[in-house]
């Protein structure tokens, strides 16, 4: 990332152009990092690592690393919250002076829509006690923001890599990751999203790597917990005993939604999914339940047919007979008793 001498803007160096832009970027380009002491000149680089922007002098950052990948981070998330906003009147706002006067802190990133709803990006790379985290969370919610923790790729704070023994994955297999203290905490709440703003990619932690078609509803969620189905509005403590995958996705592939705030691929397959199983599962209780009445309705008319073929039909009243004659008198006789010649 580097800023843009003649009119502010930062920029990011797409992959596989270095040589395309060194020129431009020795002339006009500069560190965006508050503080650095050797904002120019800058150059590019490529091969071996992705494309990038380096110091062609000796320079330091406040912060070190993490502050530059934090910085790094919220822009992106700010170019992708507004190119994602353009169309629907979302105003996107990287807070770096002002502040938010309803839960006194400072988001990262602001997304204000039309009718007022509000979603922070916060992008945490610094260590952050979990009481700290919780408040922080407790605030945004209590003044109607949705907040999306995004947190840093590096380094192994929030990312643990699973190297227990008899828990890592095999050669050539994706890596399996732990919950830490505090993303334990934040899977209580909701998708468990990692961000990497060198790549530009987004990682969302989630529970079994088979393959989306594979899984059952109950098996398939991003809130890493045993016991918590998708849709299940409880609460529960996550199993930090257990391994996880990472599911990566660029950042521009991801959707800004007023509710959720960002939407990976990754959560709108398994929501996807999870709704086509339930959908399905819907289908079935149904199709049992008419099966079970047709087959209660068959069974009455069986018995029914059984009992009729047992049981004989009662015989019916004698009729009156002449009591001249003796034979049977017609009902319009009876009452005379007697045939009309006899």
């Amino acid at each position: 990332m580097a800023r843009d001498r003649r009119d502010a803007a930062l920029v990011f160096l797409p992959r596989g152009q270095a040589d395309s832009v060194r020129a431009v970027a020795v002339e006009h380009y500069e560190c965006p990092i508050p503080g650095c002491d050797s904002p120019v000149p800058l150059s590019t680089r490529g091969g071996s690592k992705r494309d990038h922007f380096w110091h062609r002098r000796p320079h330091a950052h406040p912060g070190g690393p993490e502050s530059l990948h934090h910085f790094q981070a919220k822009h992106l998330v700010a170019q992708w919250a507004r190119a994602a906003a353009a169309a629907g009147g979302v105003e996107v706002a990287v807070n770096e002076e002002e502040w938010s006067s309803d839960v006194r802190r400072r988001p990262d990133v602001l997304a204000t829509w039309p009718d007022g709803s509000r979603v922070a990006f916060e992008v945490e790379y610094k260590s952050f006690p979990v009481a700290a985290w919780r408040a922080k969370d407790d605030a945004y919610r209590a003044a109607g923001i949705v907040p999306v923790w995004l947190f840093g790729h590096t380094p192994e704070r929030y990312l643990k890599p699973e190297r227990r023994a008899g828990r890592a994955r095999g050669e050539g297999e994706p890596p399996a990751f732990r919950l830490t203290a505090i993303t334990a905490c934040a899977a209580e709440r909701g998708p468990v999203l990692f961000i990497n703003p060198v790549l530009g990619l987004v990682g969302t932690l989630w529970d079994r790597g088979e393959d989306l078609e594979t899984v059952r509803a109950e098996d398939r969620r991003w809130f890493i917990s045993r016991g918590r189905r998708v849709g299940d509005p409880r609460a529960v403590s996550p199993n930090r005993d257990a391994s996880f995958d990472l599911a990566l996705s660029e950042l521009r592939a991801c959707a800004l939604d007023v509710s959720r705030g960002l939407v990976t691929p990754t959560m709108s397959a398994i929501e996807v999914e999870a709704r086509r199983v339930q959908d399905a599962a819907a289908a079935d209780r149904v199709a049992i339940t008419s099966a079970a009445r047709a087959a209660r309705a068959s069974g009455r008319r069986a018995v029914a047919r059984q009992v009729r073929s047992v049981v004989p039909a009662p015989p019916s009243a004698p009729g009156a007979r002449c009591r001249v004659c003796g034979n049977e008198l017609d009902p319009i006789l009876a009452a005379a008793g007697r045939h009309v010649l006899c």
